[in-house]
């Protein structure tokens, strides 16, 4: 009986193959905050939690948008899948256009915030230093998006190497960056972020370079430069994709807005938050590539209309998950004393960090179910429902019980993050149960149908 529930040896060999490179390439992002916030404490605590302020502020806006590109994988998946292949170079070009145009509104719009941190009852020696922090970050938004929505549209082709090959290489290009600017040029904080900007400008063109030498992808790239065709494909875009991005940044805005609540406690709760969500993102990172894996599998499945595979894909990719969460849970148990060292030398915060990465175990599971779950119901078009789901278990479950457990009852920062696990929680068993019900080959009307 075991046995049935397990994936078959093919899609499980599949989905491996498609989500190591995607994840070696999401992790790229998140190693970007990791060497940031690492050459931060060497500037002391107040550095750290600076960086976390302006991190709370950009990563929201920056989740919205790599939502968006998510759609355009699941929409290329399905197009793959049903040998439809006419509309790719018109989802290219209005995708690039789109995400770009929003990546420089959102540039604006965070500069115009960074003036007002105060105004978020932060303490005063973060909030100019994390202001000048948060200006230089977005103006990276659009090189991140150009690189985004050419990464999206090659992975829902089947396509990873080019953007695992310019995620590597741009991490290391971000880390000697960071030695010359704060080193040699003793540029402070505001010299990691603009080795990070400088870092991100050649992700595009790397990614651009690969793609229009391949084959494959050579003929899409010339016809989204001289030639379109049918109506705008812009809303249909909005409307598969704007539920993904909501969803994304519904999750990633609670976690911000937990980093504001430990900043009513003091700097030392805001920095050990920083530096256990840093550790826990990573992880986090590696399973939104077996998420996006997901999507393609499942995706190019759906399209096809091969619903047996849709729901074996899922599986294989959820099993993945959960052995690769279950290895993180030990190793954050293990070394949740050493790790914090890594960062920071101020033995207050390595004991607060070392107590969230204990929570932070235990919600390795449940964080890995939710984010795969969600990346296999994107391939099937269901995306509505699941932000709602997201939406009541962080922000109507998370984050309430975090200030009644650590703001009203004193608890601490580590109040906060109990209360972000029970959220985590109900995400992860709601949208689990809904994958396989959409799933169910035995209702192939109802699945259709909703």
């Amino acid at each position: 009986m075991f046995l049935k529930l397990l994936p078959s040896s093919l899609h499980f060999r599949n989905t491996i193959a498609l989500a190591i490179p995607v994840a070696l390439s999401q992790i790229g992002h998140m190693v970007v905050g990791v060497v940031d916030t690492i050459m931060a404490g060497r500037f002391g605590k107040e550095a750290v939690a600076a960086a976390s302020l302006a991190g709370s502020i950009f990563f929201p806006f920056l989740l919205f948008l790599l939502g968006l590109g998510y759609g355009l994988t699941a929409r290329v998946a399905n197009e793959v899948g049903a040998k439809r292949k006419i509309l790719l170079p018109q989802l290219l070009k209005e995708s690039f256009v789109l995400n770009v145009s929003l990546g420089a509104l959102f540039s604006l719009v965070m500069i115009v915030l960074s003036y007002q941190l105060h105004r978020f009852g932060q303490p005063p020696e973060i909030c100019d230093s994390g202001g000048a922090f948060l200006r230089i970050l977005s103006l990276g938004m659009i090189p991140i998006m150009s690189f985004h929505t050419l990464k999206q549209f090659a992975e829902g082709m089947g396509q990873t190497r080019y953007a695992t090959l310019i995620s590597v290489s741009s991490n290391i290009a971000n880390i000697a960056l960071i030695w010359v600017f704060t080193v040699h040029l003793n540029s402070g904080l505001n010299g990691i972020a603009w080795a990070t900007l400088l870092a991100r400008l050649f992700m595009p063109i790397g990614m651009f370079y690969f793609l229009y030498r391949d084959r494959q992808f050579h003929r899409i790239l010339l016809f989204v430069f001289f030639k379109t065709h049918g109506a705008s494909l812009w809303k249909s875009l909005l409307v598969s994709s704007t539920p993904i991005g909501l969803q994304m940044v519904i999750e990633t805005a609670a976690f911000s807005f937990a980093s504001i609540m430990a900043g009513w406690i003091n700097t030392s709760s805001v920095a050990a938050h920083q530096i256990a969500l840093i550790m826990a993102g990573f992880t986090f990172m590696a399973c939104t590539g077996i998420s996006a894996a997901a999507t393609v599998t499942v995706g190019q499945s759906w399209g096809a209309g091969n619903l047996h595979d849709v729901r074996e894909y899922g599986k294989a990719a959820l099993l993945l998950s959960v052995l690769y969460m279950l290895g993180c849970a030990a190793f954050f148990i293990l070394f949740r004393w050493q790790l914090p060292q890594l960062f920071i030398a101020d033995p207050e915060v390595i004991a607060l960090v070392a107590s969230l990465l204990l929570v932070a175990a235990m919600f390795q599971l449940s964080d890995g179910i939710q984010v795969v779950a969600m990346g296999a119901l994107r391939g099937i078009g269901d995306v509505r429902w699941p932000s709602l789901l997201v939406f009541i278990g962080h922000w109507m479950i998370g984050l309430p019980l975090g200030y009644g457990i650590g703001i009203a009852l004193q608890k601490g920062v580590i109040g906060i993050w109990i209360g972000l696990l029970a959220g985590i929680i109900f995400v992860s068993l709601s949208l689990l149960m809904r994958f396989l019900r959409k799933s169910n080959t035995k209702k192939v009307h109802s699945i259709l149908n909703t």
